[in-house]
């Protein structure tokens, strides 16, 4: 009778181990449907979006997303670039959003405050390092000869 009661124990322990990582995967259903609105809300001000390779293109790529004038930011233009490095890491600059005022404190009251933990813990970022993520354009690493945006002529 022991080993039985051990084994409900168990059991019982997973049927809450399972019912606790249903209400996680329900939660995070629901907070990906909520900033899924938001995007799609943004993203109808998306004009165009362009993709270009390094030189060497196993070496980075740069994606720049052309918006129409909108509600949320001033940019009209907003490129992340992706940089491979030989040791298998990669660095993530982009372009510093100019928010209208307003906006970031929404994103704040609405995605951060409510669960903080989840964007303090970034779990999902172990990959990769993400050196600098402010991305001022001007900056000197995407202008070097393997990057984005450079001409021959």
């Amino acid at each position: 009778m022991v080993s039985n009661r051990a084994k409900k124990s168990r059991t019982a322990a997973a049927e809450d181990d399972d019912q606790f990582e249903r209400d996680d995967m329900l939660l995070a259903i629901e907070k990906l449907q909520e900033a899924q609105e938001e995007l799609e809300k943004i993203f109808k001000y998306l004009d165009s979006l362009e993709v270009e390779d390094f030189k060497d293109p196993r070496k980075g790529y740069c994606i720049t997303f052309n918006f129409k004038a909108n509600p949320y930011f001033e940019n009209t233009e907003l490129t992340k670039t992706i940089k491979f490095f030989d040791e298998g890491t990669l660095r993530s600059t982009g372009t510093t959003i100019r928010w209208k005022e307003g906006k970031v404190a929404e994103l704040i009251k609405e995605d951060l405050w409510p669960n903080p933990i989840e964007h303090l813990n970034n779990e999902d970022d172990e990959d990769y390092t993400e050196d600098d993520d402010d991305g001022d354009e001007g900056d000197e690493d995407d202008n070097d000869e393997d990057g984005c945006g450079n001409d021959d002529e």
